[in-house]
């Protein structure tokens, strides 16, 4: 019998957990997936499960995930009320990529409050306006961010960040956004 996809995606964040705890390279675990993919948005709570448990394995691994880069239009609304919250509170992600539709979870402010306490970062992005359908909504959601007190990080796996035309684009500037970036991604322990 060939594996299920849902078998492979945790045969992919096992070898991750496990990978992690046998070589010190490898410093967190991520599923990289759109997160509008039928089959993403059909297991998301079943895959931050699986994620749940293998933290339960590998307590001192970090995880770190893309939540809430979908937006109205892109997906049903149901489908943006949860993502970020899931990836919190079931996964126990250390961080945040992007976090774009936070404004649409369910009591998002609570939500907000939960991730400062728990030190949760959030990537924040120049290039996240165009992930949304109106781009002015961009600075709202960074200011909904800040005045959170979540910490904000840069996502060192998007360099579209810092390749912008006139960027300084020395790799001093990329190494010390990647390496403030990766302090606050692995930082020692679960969250709080």
């Amino acid at each position: 019998m060939p594996p299920t996809k849902r078998g492979i995606v945790f045969a992919t964040l096992l070898l991750g957990f496990e990978l992690q705890r046998r070589d010190p390279r490898h410093v967190g675990v991520n599923l990289v997936q759109p997160e509008d993919d039928p089959v993403a948005l059909s297991d998301y709570t079943l895959q931050m499960h699986m994620i749940q448990y293998l933290r339960s394995a590998y307590p001192s691994a970090h995880v770190t995930l893309h939540a809430g880069e979908i937006v109205p239009g892109l997906v049903p609304a149901l489908d943006l009320q949860s993502h970020i919250r899931q990836a919190v509170e079931i996964a126990g992600a250390e961080r945040i990529g992007h976090g774009v539709d936070v404004v649409s979870e369910t009591n998002a402010g609570q939500l907000l409050a939960v991730m400062a306490r728990a030190r949760t970062s959030i990537s924040l992005l120049r290039t996240a306006p165009a992930l949304l359908s109106r781009p002015w909504e961009a600075s709202a959601k960074r200011v909904t961010f800040s005045t959170a007190s979540t910490p904000p990080s840069r996502n060192p796996s998007n360099l579209d960040d810092v390749s912008q035309p006139g960027r300084d684009l020395s790799w001093r500037r990329v190494a010390r956004r990647v390496s403030g970036s990766k302090e606050i991604s692995a930082r020692p322990g679960p969250p709080a």
